[in-house]
């Protein structure tokens, strides 16, 4: 018995969830953070879809103040659409590569029964 963690107050919580021993650590799982990814991902490409047009339309006046608050958002949200459409492109490169060698032995599959 002398071989078993010592369970105390403030390691509790990391004993309790069988997460490490050392320090505890909060995590997102997969679900939770693809959602997160992606409902950002959908904010700024509306953000960036709605403040183009506007700003390609010439609906906003030159000069103003929200002519430049829409550029700002247009220029940032078009950066971070981009650097987190790659970094979501990174998490799923498993998922594309296994995809796209089913698709691809599939398509060699249909052409050589034809």
């Amino acid at each position: 018995m002398d071989n078993w963690p010592k369970i105390t107050q403030d390691n509790f919580y990391t004993k309790v969830n069988n997460k490490s021993m050392d320090k505890p650590t909060k995590t997102l799982n997969k679900t939770t953070k693809y959602f997160m990814i992606d409902t950002a991902l959908i904010g700024l490409l509306t953000a960036s879809g709605i403040s183009g047009v506007l700003l390609w339309a010439g609906v906003l006046p030159k000069g103003t103040a929200i002519r430049i608050l829409f550029k700002f958002l247009h220029r940032w949200g078009g950066l971070g659409l981009a650097i987190l459409a790659t970094y979501h492109f990174i998490e799923h490169w498993d998922w594309y590569k296994k995809t796209g060698r089913t698709l691809l032995k599939d398509d060699i599959k249909q052409k050589i029964k034809n």
